[in-house]
């Protein structure tokens, strides 16, 4: 691994990989019934599920070159924002293994649009460039959120995090844990590894948790909704968007530059 205090330090060393700003995923053809009919209502390839009310009726079924840089933005933006005392170009790659040309471009496209500021520093008597968000970063990353959260949800419906990232259900998972004990050597590396893991599943129970609070409170806002309209003598519009806009916001509205 490379020292940033050897001479010589790059701050992007060559990472191995395969780019990632290809022509994008495919889905599956959606109107491509085979041999046994149409697919079921709700499947990646058939329509949507009876009643869906929310986005697109549907993962969209091609993943563009645009998508793929939002999604780049979107996660290399929410690391930076962690970092309040910046993050360098290094510390990305070496952390977070993304491929040094990609990685490059993404911060190049982040700091002409504003959405990142930089500054430099000399450390050990290396030049360092720091990378910190901006007012301007952090409202594109709420925007970014609002704009992918169906297709997450989507996405997390085809394909379960707790089914398909659990190590004990799939083999894929559970070669990536032999993977990291095959470097421990201690039995204190294997509790800190495992102790790790379990507090990821506590803080994962804990997201399911809130989340769940926030759509049972959302069911009741519409079951309040729904009571409200079946009151009416006669349909009114205006007295439906004043319901809902009268329904109680969690969040504020993200930071405006």
């Amino acid at each position: 691994m490379d020292n940033p205090n050897d001479p010589g330090f790059d701050e992007f060393p060559p990472c191995p990989g395969p780019p990632h700003g290809g022509p994008g995923l495919w889905f599956g053809p959606p109107h491509h019934h085979g041999p046994h009919g149409p697919p079921p209502p709700g499947s990646p390839q058939g329509p949507p599920p009876p009643g869906w009310p929310f986005g697109p009726p549907g993962p969209p079924p091609l993943l563009t070159k645009e998508a793929f840089q939002e999604i780049k933005h979107l996660f290399v933006l929410m690391i930076i924002q962690d970092a309040p005392d910046g993050i360098t170009g290094y510390q990305l790659q070496e952390k977070y293994d993304i491929p040094r040309g990609n990685l490059i471009r993404t911060l190049d496209e982040l700091e002409e649009n504003k959405y990142v500021s930089t500054r430099e520093a000399v450390e050990n008597g290396r030049n360092l460039k720091y990378y910190t968000i901006t007012a301007e970063g952090k409202a594109y990353v709420e925007k970014l959120k609002e704009e992918w959260a169906n297709r997450f949800a989507m996405l997390s419906e085809i394909a379960p995090p707790d089914i398909h990232g659990n190590p004990f259900m799939r083999e894929g998972p559970k070669r990536r844990m032999f993977k990291n004990i095959e470097k421990f050597t201690s039995k204190e590396d294997a509790l800190d590894y495992f102790h790790g893991v379990r507090s990821m599943l506590k803080s994962v129970i804990a997201r399911i948790q809130e989340r769940l609070k926030r759509t049972e409170d959302t069911k009741a806002n519409i079951d309040s909704i729904i009571q409200e309209i079946e009151k009416m003598d006669s349909f009114d519009l205006a007295k439906i968007k004043d319901l809902i806009q009268k329904v109680p916001r969690e969040f504020g509205e993200p930071e405006t530059p």
